[in-house]
């Protein structure tokens, strides 16, 4: 487009992926949430989704489709996306996955430091 980048956002140009000539093979992908923004929408119908949507959340998507959510506050979620789309099945306390959920989170907390980001997440 043309334009310059704001100096606030982070990030790679993906040109070369728009153009055909790479992937984003190994390439995560990093969400922020910082909880509502002081307005208060009307409710979305169950106590819960109210609740977490007040908090603040970073997740990590992986290019091996796993994605995982921290919150500031409540239960942390981990979501096979390959086998489980829809995210009806929270993987997170399963003992078969905590090397998955502990590797992602560090990848979270790098992220968290690479861009400056102090919002503290829930203890893994």
């Amino acid at each position: 487009m043309g334009e310059g980048i704001p100096s606030n956002l982070q990030g790679e140009s993906q040109v070369a992926v728009l153009r055909g000539e790479a992937t984003l093979a190994n390439n995560d992908i990093f969400i922020e949430w910082n909880g509502r923004d002081g307005h208060v929408p009307s409710s979305l119908g169950e106590a819960e989704v109210n609740r977490s949507i007040a908090a603040p959340l970073r997740t990590v998507v992986s290019a091996e489709r796993r994605k995982l959510n921290l919150y500031a506050r409540g239960q942390c979620e981990l979501y096979d996306l390959n086998t489980d789309p829809f995210e009806l099945e929270n993987l997170f306390d399963s003992s078969e996955h905590r090397q998955r959920v502990r590797n992602l989170s560090e990848r979270i907390r790098c992220w968290q430091e690479q861009t400056d980001d102090a919002v503290t997440l829930s203890d893994i």
